[in-house]
């Protein structure tokens, strides 16, 4: 179920990436203009890390499809992207702890 933490992390996971500098100026914003998540412990990325298995495998099977044609392209870029900027357990501690 969403909560503020959890789409917090979607957002600073996101639009942070892996850029710390970019992930604290976005949650420095965010609690500045009164959001009301904090990001403090791994377990606030859960829905970060399904929406983002959802999104890698849905990107798979179309990728994977040959019948697709022309849309088969566009989602390879999807598909390197998902396997080439994984959310993994480091970058959320880093994040976690460029946040804290």
């Amino acid at each position: 179920m969403p909560t503020p933490a959890r789409s917090l992390a979607v957002a600073l996971f996101e639009f942070g990436c892996a850029d710390l500098g970019r992930v604290r100026g976005l949650s420095d914003a965010y609690v500045a203009a009164g959001g009301p998540g904090r990001i403090d412990r791994p377990g606030q990325f859960t829905m970060a890390i399904a929406q983002l298995a959802h999104i890698g495998e849905a990107a798979c099977r179309q990728w994977l499809d040959p019948t697709r044609g022309a849309e088969r392209q566009r989602n390879q870029g999807r598909v390197e992207e998902f396997l080439d900027d994984p959310i993994t357990r480091s970058l959320v501690e880093s994040i976690i702890d460029a946040v804290a």
